[in-house]
């Protein structure tokens, strides 16, 4: 419907509601910072994010005004919609992140390749009635291909992960990306 700045205001027309007891529900979304573009090669870039279980229900009447306040989520309200990787390059040539067949798209600066010593951020997709996805085809390339171990991915976790020099492969260092803790399974 629209997307706001903080401590911003729009107007918009609605039509009336056709419900007039329970009246429309506006379901808002939240745009959290994941970089803010002060690595080399990277921009900035905001996820997605829904308050867990909360709308605003309005009944909606014709030739009328509302104003509408849409509150601040406070800590633990917020569900990240999806799950995010941090690529580490340490090699001196640039790389590709694989899944599968399908080289993906840094979403930090819609680029293919992280440059030599420098990072990357991707977006992994998770379906939205599902908390997780299994990570089985992860693979980096380079003048050749490496594979990355399997792994489950969950949603709202920020997954690390170091290409060394040598071509080896470190982490995943999993950590929540709301209170940035490091994520420890037992």
């Amino acid at each position: 419907m629209c997307t706001l700045n903080p401590v911003s205001d729009k107007k918009v027309k609605l039509f009336p509601s056709s419900d007039k007891k329970n009246g429309d529900a506006f379901f808002p979304r939240y745009k959290i910072p994941l970089t803010d573009g002060m690595d080399p090669d990277t921009k900035a870039y905001d996820m997605d994010a829904e308050r867990v279980l909360t709308n605003i229900t309005l009944v909606i009447k014709s030739s009328k005004e509302y104003f509408l306040t849409i509150p601040e989520a406070q800590a633990g309200q917020l569900r990240i919609l999806d799950s995010y990787f941090v690529v580490n390059n340490q090699m001196s040539t640039q790389i590709q992140m694989v899944i599968g067949t399908s080289v993906l798209t840094r979403c930090d600066n819609e680029s293919l390749y992280i440059n030599p010593y420098r990072m990357g951020f991707y977006k992994i997709p998770i379906p939205y009635f599902a908390d997780s996805i299994s990570m089985t085809q992860l693979r980096v390339f380079t003048y050749q291909n490496i594979p990355i171990t399997s792994f489950v991915v969950e949603r709202g976790n920020k997954y690390t992960f170091t290409v060394k020099h040598d071509g080896t492969i470190e982490g995943p260092e999993v950590r929540d990306i709301i209170t940035n803790n490091l994520v420890i399974k037992g």
